[in-house]
């Protein structure tokens, strides 16, 4: 009887050894390292897909994806007279970097991991104490405050945590709480042009008896269309699609504002100081590259906004997906752990994406300068308070005047360039976005089609 027992109580000691090894090769704990990442992920990273491709492993049979204007079964034939989709804002310049430290950023994840619906208020902000359920895992959370304390571009103290499905639900949340207090309703949501005209196709889409589009800010200001206490201002600063830093139209004790902050981050722009507003919005996609997790948060200074932005979130989409929250906390930590712990200066990401974007700026400026039919936003060097020094201009898009009366989009299209038009951002179509932050190939092949386009200028002159 006493051998039984020795056996069950040493069968029992292993489960539970095995049980803590699953939960410490997935939680904050090391992460899996190279072994598992060689098993998951090894043939996708040997692919070379000739430079111009990638291989994911979605659980089906290994193919490359090739990359705009690149095909075959190796990606190695380039299709001459390809339209360069330089549109679309996939964040992917910065893939190289995570191939190259992904295994510190792997996630492990059992068959059985986080099942339920919530998660258990271990240790949570005190705001969670006055909300029913829990949908965000506490480590998301501090890493994500701790980043922010690193870079230096939010004040976090005494600001409670949003996580939304990405940045567009917090909009979508932020504008449902603000709007709660307009003394007239429906109020009025305004941006000042160029802009983000998602934000215009968003409103329009949640458009009811509380708020609705307001157009132009400045021109809604200016006309007095709207009493303020009921006006909703979105400022994005860095602007998209033209990269500046812009004021808020509607000032004082009054105004409401949502701050998207997407691109406040220093491989986009200087960091000028931590900003300190009431309600301020970031997202994965645009801090790691990772778009398609989904993940985005908000920094809310009152509780009683942070409540109502919570249960818009967890009425909509019953909180957000865990696996996301894992995925984005381990990337987050291990963007840590490159400026931190005497990390190596080649895993720091925020400098891999700076160097990068500054000098596809360079070329294109370079490209340009010689162009008296285009011009290119102004920018200039500034002191970045994150880097210590200042730093050269490297924006996520570049935003492109036509000087003469002429549709910049048709004039690109038939370069062989597919820009956004500037009526998508709410001007004329004089204007037009290119994107930068695509893959390397990508962008020299958009290089290529624009020294082509300023040469004929240059010629027919």
């Amino acid at each position: 009887m006493a051998a039984r027992e020795m056996i069950l109580s040493a069968a029992v000691c292993l489960c539970s050894i095995a049980a803590v090894r699953l939960m410490d090769l997935y939680w904050d704990s090391p992460s899996p390292g190279p072994h598992w990442m060689e098993q998951e992920s090894g043939p996708a990273l040997r692919a070379s897909c000739s430079g111009h491709g990638r291989v994911f492993n979605d659980g089906s049979d290994l193919a490359c994806e090739c990359s705009d204007c690149y095909t075959g079964v190796n990606c190695s034939e380039l299709q001459h007279g390809c339209m360069v989709d330089a549109d679309a804002g996939d964040p992917t310049f910065l893939e190289p970097f995570w191939m190259e430290h992904g295994a510190d950023a792997g996630v492990f994840m059992p068959s059985w991991y986080r099942m339920g619906y919530s998660v258990k208020k271990k240790g949570s902000s005190p705001a969670h104490k006055e909300l029913p359920l829990v949908y965000v895992i506490k480590e998301l959370e501090d890493s994500i405050r701790e980043l922010h304390e690193l870079v230096g571009n939010a004040v976090v103290k005494d600001k409670y945590l949003v996580i939304g499905t990405g940045s567009m639900q917090l909009v979508a949340a932020a504008l449902n709480a603000l709007s709660d207090s307009f003394p007239e309703k429906p109020g009025a949501v305004v941006t000042r042009a160029p802009c983000y005209m998602i934000y215009k196709l968003q409103v329009d889409v949640l458009s009811s008896s509380k708020f609705q589009w307001g157009g132009d800010a400045v021109a809604a200001f200016e006309k007095k269309a709207f009493d303020p206490s009921s006006v909703v201002e979105l400022l994005a600063a860095p602007n998209n699609p033209d990269t500046s830093i812009l004021e808020p139209v509607y000032k004082g004790t009054n105004a409401k504002i949502i701050h998207d902050k997407a691109y406040y981050w220093p491989h986009y722009t200087a960091i000028a100081g931590a900003l300190d507003e009431d309600v301020m919005l970031f997202s994965l996609s645009k801090t790691t590259g990772h778009a398609g997790s989904r993940i985005g948060w908000a920094l809310v200074r009152d509780i009683e906004v942070y409540k109502k932005m919570f249960m818009y979130i967890a009425v909509s989409t019953i909180g957000v997906s865990r696996e996301s929250q894992l995925r984005a906390h381990r990337l987050i930590k291990s963007l840590l752990d490159g400026y931190q712990n005497g990390g190596s200066h080649k895993a720091r990401m925020f400098d891999f994406g700076y160097h990068t974007l500054q000098s596809r700026w360079q070329t294109l400026a370079e490209i340009f300068k010689a162009s008296t039919r285009f011009s290119i936003q102004k920018t200039d060097s500034q002191h970045c308070s994150f880097f210590k020094k200042e730093v050269s201009p490297s924006p996520a898009y570049a935003w492109i005047r036509c000087e003469q009366e002429e549709d910049c989009h048709s004039i690109f299209a038939a370069a062989g360039i597919n820009g956004r038009p500037g009526r998508a951002f709410g001007v004329s179509n004089r204007y037009i976005r290119l994107c930068m932050i695509k893959r390397d190939d990508e962008f020299e092949l958009l290089a290529g089609k624009l020294q082509a386009l300023v040469d004929t200028e240059l010629t027919n002159e």
